[in-house]
């Protein structure tokens, strides 16, 4: 009996290291700031949500949201990467536990669509809100490539508030 515990023990710890830390691939070097892993998210994510050949050609990956993710990173103060290195991680590993799925970048673009839908229209609020944030976050590094803002036909105003009146407050 306790040779079998110990085997189920063994083989469940094998899984998990296997699931939290291998088969990613290596990090690129044009994010140093995440890590491989985080780079394997961000762009299962970004191209879940922008995938190729969409309303535009280029997908949220090839628009560079790792790089634009490094840079939010980079710049950002300790609480708010530690936040979004968190977002990261329940990111890749929530479907384990919410869906009963595959970590996110070991699913089908398809899966991850579904997974990520599912959370967008959870009845858990805290699915809710990390859906959200990870839009926010990938929806910013989508519109930071300028191929995409003359895609859609936008012009960026970095001064939206000179050579306007000031409002009179009655």
């Amino acid at each position: 009996m306790i040779e079998v515990a110990m085997v189920v023990g063994l083989v469940a710890t094998v899984g998990l290291v296997r699931g939290w830390f291998l088969g990613y691939p290596a990090a690129r070097p044009e994010a140093p700031s995440l890590s491989a892993k985080e780079q394997a998210v961000v762009m299962a994510a970004a191209d879940a949500m922008f995938p190729r050949g969409g309303a535009l050609p280029l997908s949220g990956s090839e628009a560079g949201a790792l790089r634009y993710v490094h840079e939010s990173l980079s710049t950002s103060p300790t609480r708010i990467r530690l936040l979004l290195r968190l977002l990261f991680v329940f990111v890749e590993h929530g479907p384990w536990v919410v869906n009963f799925r595959a970590r996110l970048t070991r699913q089908s673009p398809e899966q991850r669509v579904a997974t990520l839908r599912s959370w967008a229209e959870s009845p858990v609020y805290f699915l809710r809100v990390v859906f959200t944030s990870l839009r926010t976050i990938v929806s910013l590094a989508y519109l930071s490539d300028n191929r995409v803002v003359d895609g859609i036909g936008a012009t960026p105003n970095t001064a939206p508030f000179e050579g306007h009146k000031k409002a009179v407050l009655a």
